[in-house]
């Protein structure tokens, strides 16, 4: 599926780079989490909120966040996007993979069709 938007997949310069040096998103993300599916179970079980940055004063990147990266790198097809936007398991989610078809506009006609 063709991908838009710049290197940083339309997040904040500061964000990514926290996220990519991030410990979580280094040792857990990147190593851990090979498949789209995988990266799915792991925002079922540790995603809580969806907000870019850590609760409080930490600049760290939140948990979300460092998952929708991932699923950012991992070049998604179409129909993966579209199981994970339609998800009944999770409010987070569906929140998170609609950030990824939004910060992507991963195709116009996957951008229409979720609207």
């Amino acid at each position: 599926m063709d991908q838009y938007g710049n290197s940083n997949y339309n997040l904040e310069t500061v964000l990514k780079q926290n996220i990519v040096n991030s410990d979580f998103y280094r040792n857990d993300c990147a190593v851990k989490l090979k498949t789209w599916s995988e990266v799915i179970d792991q925002i079922f079980y540790q995603v809580d909120y969806v907000e870019p940055w850590l609760a409080g004063n930490a600049r760290g990147p939140s948990t979300a966040f460092c998952l929708l990266y991932r699923l950012f790198t991992l070049k998604p097809i179409e129909e993966e996007v579209r199981a994970t936007i339609n998800h009944e398991d999770s409010v987070y989610i569906r929140a998170v993979s609609d950030g990824a078809r939004s910060s992507l506009l991963v195709s116009c006609k996957l951008h229409v069709q979720a609207c």
